[in-house]
This record gives C-alpha cells, sequence and structure tokens, in this order.
C-alpha cells in the first residue's frame, strides 16, 4: 500500500507539475500575443477567422481572416477544369461575369445575393440602398450593420427601414458598376440610393492584367484567361497548385476548429503560423499565374483581346483609366438623378497612399509588399483619380475622397496587403459614409456643401 500511495503521489507530482508548466507557457503565450500583435487573445476572434477562411474558399469569396493570400484568387473558370470545383464563376452577356447561382445556393438566380423580388419594392417607410464595387465593396456589405446603425442616428433615417443590398463582386471595375445598376433596374429594381465604392480596381487591375496581354484595359479583370482556351501546361499546373492551397488551407482551418486544443492559447498561434506559410505560398503561385508570359506563338482572337489598345507611357495610361472612371461616375449620377435615387460616390482608401495610414511592425508586415506591382500602381494612378475627381465635384456630383479617414488611427485595420480591411476596418468606413449621408442630408441635398475635395498627393502632372 505505501508503494501505490508513493507511486500516486509521484504521479499526482508530475500531473501538477505538468499543468503548471502548460499554465504557465499558456499565459506566457498571451502576453506574447499582445505584445507582438497589439491586442488580447480572443478565442471567438479565432474561430471566426477560421469560419470565414471556410466560407470565403467554398464560396469563392475573400476570407476575413488576417492573412488571405494577399493577392486575388484566380478565378478558376476555364472550361478545362473540373465541372464541380467551388471557385465558379460564368460569363455574363452584360456584367463580364457572375457567380454561378447553380453552384451556389446562398445566391439568386442572377448571380448576387440579393433577390430581385426584395430589390423590386419601395415604399415611404424602406430606404433601399444598392451597394456597387470590387471586392473591397463586397466585403464591406458584410458589415452593412454598422452602416444602418450608423444612419439611424439621424432623425432622418431612425425610423426607416434600411434595406442594404450588395451588388459587388471580387474584380469589378467600371463600366461592370455602372451596368451592374443598369441592368438591375431594367429588371425592376427599385432604390432609393446607391452607394458606388471604387477607384482601386480601375487603376490598377488593368494595368496587372489585361494590358500586359494585349488586352482591352477596360474589358472585365483577367478577361483572356477567361475565354481563351489554354493549351500551356505550366498555366494548368499553376492553377492546380493553387488550388491544392486552398484544399490545404481549408482543410487546416477545419481540423483546427474541430480539435480539442482549440481553446489553448499556444495551439491558436501555431494554427495562424501555418495558415500564414500556406498563405504565403499561395501568393506565389497566385502571382506568378497573374504574371506569365503566354506564348507568343499563340494567336489571340479578338473575342480574347477586344479593341486595340496603343498608350505605352504610363501617364498617358492612367489618365485614359481615370477619365473613363470620371465617365462612368458621372453616367450612374445621371442615372440616379433620372430615377429619383440619391448617389454617393466613394474613393476607398489604400494602405499604398502615402501617410494615409499609422502602421506598427504587425500591421505593415502584413499589409505592405513592396515587391507587387499594386504598390506602383497606386502611387502613379491615385493621383491622377484624384485629379478627375475634382471634376466630379464641379459638377455637383457627390464624391468624397476616403483615402485619407484612417491616418490618424495606428490600431491595425488593413487584412491583407491589397486594400482589404478587417471588420472593425469596415465598421470604420461605414461609420465615414454615414456621416457623409447625414451631413448631405442635414445641408439639404446640396452635393457642394458635402463633398470632400481629394487629398493632395505627391506627382507628376499628366
Amino acid at each position: 500500500m505505501k508503494y501505490l500511495s508513493g507511486t500516486v503521489k509521484h504521479c499526482l507530482a508530475i500531473i501538477v507539475i505538468i499543468t503548471v508548466l502548460y499554465g504557465l507557457s499558456e499565459c506566457t503565450a498571451y502576453m506574447l500575443h499582445y505584445i507582438i500583435k497589439g491586442e488580447a487573445f480572443s478565442l471567438s476572434e479565432y474561430n471566426e477567422k477560421r469560419l470565414d477562411i471556410i466560407s470565403s474558399i467554398q464560396t469563392g469569396g475573400r476570407a476575413q481572416g488576417r492573412d488571405k493570400g494577399n493577392v486575388q484568387r484566380p478565378e478558376l473558370y476555364k472550361r478545362d477544369v473540373d465541372e464541380n470545383t467551388r471557385y465558379n464563376e460564368v460569363i455574363h452577356p452584360y456584367l463580364g461575369f457572375v457567380r454561378d447561382p447553380t453552384k451556389r445556393r446562398w445566391l439568386s438566380q442572377y448571380g448576387f445575393p440579393p433577390t430581385l423580388s426584395s430589390m423590386s419594392g419601395r415604399d415611404g417607410r424602406s430606404l433601399n440602398i444598392a451597394i456597387l464595387g470590387g471586392s473591397f465593396a463586397k466585403q464591406a456589405g458584410k458589415r452593412k450593420r454598422a452602416l444602418s446603425a450608423a444612419l439611424r442616428k439621424s432623425p432622418e433615417y431612425s425610423n426607416r427601414n434600411i434595406r442594404i443590398f450588395g451588388l459587388g463582386e471580387g474584380g469589378y471595375k467600371q463600366p461592370q458598376q455602372l451596368f451592374t445598376l443598369l441592368y438591375f433596374l431594367s429588371l425592376g429594381s427599385r432604390f432609393d440610393m446607391v452607394i458606388n465604392i471604387d477607384g482601386y480596381n480601375e487603376i490598377c487591375l488593368p494595368i496587372m492584367t489585361n494590358i500586359p496581354k494585349n488586352v482591352f484595359p477596360l474589358y472585365p479583370y483577367d478577361w483572356l484567361k477567361r475565354v481563351h482556351d489554354f493549351k500551356e501546361t505550366e498555366l494548368l499546373s499553376l492553377v492546380g497548385e493553387i488550388s491544392y492551397l486552398l484544399d490545404r488551407r481549408m482543410e487546416l482551418a477545419q481540423r483546427a476548429s474541430d480539435s480539442f486544443f482549440n481553446y489553448s492559447v499556444i495551439f491558436n498561434i501555431y494554427w495562424d503560423y501555418a495558415d500564414k506559410k500556406l498563405a504565403d505560398e499561395y501568393t506565389r503561385r497566385t502571382l506568378a499565374y497573374q504574371t506569365m508570359e503566354l506564348d507568343k506563338t499563340e494567336r489571340l482572337s479578338y473575342r480574347a483581346t477586344g479593341p486595340s489598345f496603343n498608350l505605352k507611357k504610363e501617364k498617358q495610361i492612367y489618365s485614359f483609366l481615370a477619365e473613363h472612371w470620371k465617365r462612368c461616375s458621372t453616367l450612374i449620377n445621371s442615372i440616379c438623378n433620372a430615377n429619383g435615387m440619391e448617389y454617393f460616390h466613394f474613393l476607398q482608401p489604400n494602405q499604398y497612399v502615402e501617410n494615409s495610414k499609422i502602421m506598427g511592425r504587425f500591421e505593415r508586415k502584413i499589409a505592405i509588399n513592396n515587391r507587387h506591382p499594386r504598390k506602383k500602381c497606386v502611387a502613379g494612378g491615385y493621383p491622377v483619380l484624384q485629379r478627375k475627381a475634382e471634376q466630379l465635384l464641379e459638377n455637383r456630383i457627390n464624391f468624397h475622397d476616403f483615402t485619407m479617414i484612417f491616418s490618424d488611427i495606428e490600431k491595425p485595420l488593413y487584412e491583407d496587403s491589397c486594400c482589404h480591411l478587417n471588420n472593425e476596418g469596415y465598421d470604420i468606413f461605414w461609420d465615414r459614409v454615414a456621416d457623409a449621408i447625414i451631413q448631405y442630408q442635414e445641408n439639404g441635398r446640396n452635393p457642394a456643401k458635402s463633398g470632400t475635395s481629394p487629398a493632395p498627393q505627391k506627382d507628376g502632372r499628366e
């Protein structure tokens, strides 16, 4: 009995020591998490991050987690890719491309989440708001409750039934916002307000994808790879590698969510590290996919290239793209005026705009990629957009330059090296949007008194 008693005591002592050491390790990890990331560990945030990664990959959207791969996932829209793939986009005769509603049950038959019937009614109590734009607008739409809450602070909207319809899509750029609005209006949709959030895609995507492939810059994003029959094994190999990395990332997030240890700080830090390694590799493979040279001997059809585009100098190209962006906004404004809708145009913020965000080391590591061509596009193109925006204001269009809305905020808000924000960032964004809308209403609906002038940027003139 003494032997058994001693053995039990010995085992208990080992268990106590292990428990104490584990507890100390968890406490140390918790403190390191706070020191490195500038915020306390939150199990709910890590679980939400994993669920967002799983959901975004399954639906072909963007993850809401800290690192989403840094560059946009190439859509696997080739017909030589398995029909059962998750990443379904289909060519649309008016909008360029939409999600395939036959593959995603949460989509309406028109390729967007809102149903046509929900957008068709308009009465004095309801406030129907359409959100147009690319992936930034699409992700912002997921935080639409923040906009509703902020608008209800105004007596003008406090008793309104605010209904917000997300009509943005990843990769959309003008004239897709213009055509999307026209398309749904032609189908009978009725809106009280239209919010257009854009700028980045218009100035960067043509330069990064279409122009290098001799495709007309105003054609939809990555048009050549949507319609051309590729025979190159290297491209198909990259598609397979990217698909595999997405599968691995989703599998890792799923296993971590189901794990017994998912409450552990150490476990979550390790998962975050492993996820980032997969995301970094995904970034490299996707960038290679987007920038790979095509076989020069391949003859491209007009269907793939569209009209010839002969501008070569960067300043000329930026001016062409910005002028088209301005023209599309002007047309949307005219359509809204003709249909009794209020129009608000916001130039989206971007971390590559100089002095637009106070960044610590942690956020900078996530948000800034000095090697990616988007940095040069923003630095060269945003000032041109801002100069064209002065003409929007002169034409009494309710334009707001939001490039500097985070200039005095130090906490991390950017979630990748493109342009996307975390939940808090989008909530701040919507608060500022609501302020602009309420100010417009308080100023007697006079755009000249409520629009914001572009922030000055260092750049040579056109």
